[in-house]
């Protein structure tokens, strides 16, 4: 019996077998559908502006996400705001660009955030290619 895997359950944990929802899986099949997942994830985040739980290095933060796509080198990253948690700085609030290659973890949190923060950089040169992205933010009142 084959269990078909709905992308909007979540937590998605990289690294699980997805054999257990698809059924078997050859080679780097794992890998793609998990970036896949990761990036249907992200982007509903986005879409929906709710905060976004990421385990990352040793520690879990909650971020609001703002960039999500490919760098120059082609490393897939999320530029967020974090508003919680751990931090190898030691900051744990502020501007953070996040490697998805060292994400072992994310899901969608039930809170949303407003929009796009003000100092937030639309269509930002950092990304040789954007998946998705926040709105414009609003102008300042004059």
């Amino acid at each position: 019996m084959t269990t078909t895997y709905d992308p909007w359950q979540l937590p998605i944990r990289q690294g699980a077998s997805l054999a257990a929802f698809t059924g078997p899986c050859i080679g780097l099949c794992d890998a793609l559908q998990m970036k896949a997942d990761f990036d249907a994830i992200i982007c509903r985040a986005i879409r929906e502006r709710r905060l976004l739980l990421l385990d990352y290095g040793e520690a879990r933060r909650i971020v609001q996400p703002h960039v999500y796509g490919d760098d120059q080198a082609g490393d897939r990253l999320l530029s967020a705001y974090q508003v919680s948690g751990g931090s190898a700085s030691g900051a744990p609030q502020g501007w953070k660009s996040f490697r998805l290659d060292r994400v072992t973890g994310v899901s969608v949190g039930n809170k949303t955030f407003r929009g796009a923060r003000p100092e937030f950089q639309h269509n930002d040169g950092a990304f040789a290619r954007i998946i998705c992205q926040l709105d414009e933010p609003p102008a300042p009142a004059r």
